[in-house]
């Protein structure tokens, strides 16, 4: 009976405190606070530091892109990111980034809470494009021919890619010949002159577009027309186009005109336009000619002579001419007997090149078969250093090999006298007539050792003496001077090796009072 009363107290009191707490744990929405994302932009570089929802940029700009969560201590956040279009995501509160693709992109910046709600914001901006000119839709076509001189004539063209948001303008340039006709900058796509062209002349026409946010179109309209004869002169005219592997070669080209029969032409007495890589010949009488372009300083660059016929009236397109350098360079030593030279602390040999001077780069030097780099090249001289190489008792060959600037292709050898020599001698003597001489000869190469030893007095490469070594180092063989007959005596002196080696040396023999 007392348990039960027990049990009843306890279920009275919980209801108790259940019926008294109620009030207190209602949910009220005053209370609640709104958690909320935005996302902005702004441009890299602004000082002012405006942050943007949308703007119209550049592919060159650089933007960043910021997210702002307010309360900013108001959630638990699960994950965010940042994501432009379809991209991969940033999981970056700002994030810098580059956009080059032209046309509408969106940035959108996604946050997850912990009960994996999402919450998010979105800024927009436009790429501007850069103009593009489509160069082959255009009017007059390049290349077109009897175009009337006395008659309006009308250009068109064709922008394939304008930005919207901006005004497009077309510098247009007109020129005949060396004159210039039209100078201007255009709102629309199409121009007509009505001023009139001289006669069988070239003229030449180009198109650009720019836009306000300083874009340029990567390429140009470039095209070019032939006017005809509206004259009764019986006169024609021919162009071409010379090309050449360098650009800068353009502004210094030397053209000759040959007859039929290979007379040079005077073209002082023609109408010669040069320009744009272009040249015209105008007023030319109908005949056959033939054409020769070479640099007036490079002469190595020459085109092949090309052959072509005028006819009265007409316009005769000759093609391009190639200009090229067919010819290698050439390595010139002044102190060399043939391919030798004589052991010096500094080496100079002089390069000969008449087309673009070779760079240092294209220089190979090897001695005595490992590369050199103690040399320096400059204005069209090489020196090659010596003084820090090791000397030796041989001959030490020497490599010279270089490229100019069109790939022409050079080697070529040399050698260099020894540094030492083997053998040893008198350095020169007198004696008379009535007289002898010990010729001494002795091995200075301790690495070598001597086989025979051999003696030539009168210079006719035949031996006047010799004897084994038999182990020596030094030997030495009198000569009366009776046996030479002039004054000066050049005397060679030879030692043999065990190896087959021969090396020699060589001095002066003064004989007083000889007969001869």
């Amino acid at each position: 009976m007392k348990i039960f009363s027990l049990l009843g107290a306890f279920l009275f009191l919980l209801l108790g405190i259940l019926a008294c707490s109620e009030g207190d744990v209602s949910f009220d929405t005053d209370d609640a606070e709104v958690v909320t994302v935005k996302a902005y932009m702004m441009l890299l570089g602004d000082s002012a530091g405006t942050r943007l929802k949308s703007d119209t940029l550049l592919p060159s700009d650089s933007l960043v892109l910021i997210a702002q969560i307010e309360p900013s201590r108001s959630i638990r956040i699960s994950q965010f990111y940042w994501q432009i279009d379809s991209s991969s995501k940033h999981s970056e509160f700002s994030y810098r980034t580059n956009v080059s693709t032209p046309g509408l992109h969106q940035a959108k910046f996604i946050l997850l809470d912990r009960f994996e709600d999402t919450l998010q914001d979105s800024v927009s901006f436009w790429i501007a494009p850069e103009p593009v000119l489509d160069t082959g839709a255009l009017i007059p076509k390049n290349g077109t021919t009897s175009i009337p001189t006395s008659k309006a004539l009308s250009f068109a063209w064709k922008s394939t890619v304008e930005n919207p948001l901006s005004i497009t303008h077309y510098p247009f340039l007109l020129k005949c010949g060396s004159d210039t006709l039209v100078d201007t900058v255009l709102n629309s796509t199409e121009f007509i002159y009505t001023q009139g062209f001289p006669t069988l002349t070239r003229c030449s026409w180009t198109v650009s577009a720019h836009d306000n946010f300083g874009r340029t179109s990567p390429t140009s309209i470039r095209a070019a027309f032939f006017t005809e004869n509206d004259s009764e002169e019986v006169f024609g005219a021919a162009f071409a186009r010379i090309s050449t592997p360098f650009s800068s070669l353009l502004d210094s080209l030397r053209f000759k005109l040959f007859d039929a029969d290979g007379n040079l032409l005077n073209l002082d007495n023609f109408a010669v336009d040069w320009n744009d890589s272009v040249i015209t010949l105008s007023k030319l009488p109908a005949a056959d000619y033939r054409l020769f372009v070479t640099h007036f300083k490079y002469t190595d660059f020459t085109s092949d002579t090309l052959h072509f016929t005028v006819r009265t009236g007409k316009v005769s397109s000759l093609g391009t001419i190639l200009l090229s350098d067919t010819v290698q360079p050439q390595i010139i030593c002044d102190f060399c007997t043939e391919d030798s030279l004589t052991w010096n602390d500094t080496l100079r040999f002089a390069v000969e090149e008449k087309g673009l001077p070779p760079q240092s780069a294209t220089l190979r030097i090897t001695f005595d078969g490992a590369t050199l780099s103690n040399w320096d090249y400059k204005e069209d001289s090489l020196f090659i250093y010596t003084h820090s190489l090791q000397k030796s008792f041989a001959w030490h060959p020497l490599k010279i090999a270089l490229s100019d600037r069109s790939g022409n292709y050079i080697a070529k050898n040399f050698y260099v006298e020894p540094g030492k020599s083997c053998v040893k001698t008198l350095d020169k003597a007198s004696i008379f007539a009535d007289s002898s001489i010990s010729i001494p000869i002795q091995n200075l190469c301790p690495n070598l050792t001597p086989k025979r030893y051999f003696w030539d007095i009168d210079n006719d490469g035949n031996w006047d003496g010799e004897a084994p070594a038999a182990g020596l180092d030094s030997v030495s063989k009198t000569f009366s001077g009776s046996l030479f007959h002039v004054y000066q005596n050049p005397i060679h002196v030879y030692i043999l090796y065990e190896s087959g080696a021969q090396y020699e040396a060589t001095f002066t023999l003064y004989v007083d009072g000889v007969s001869g």
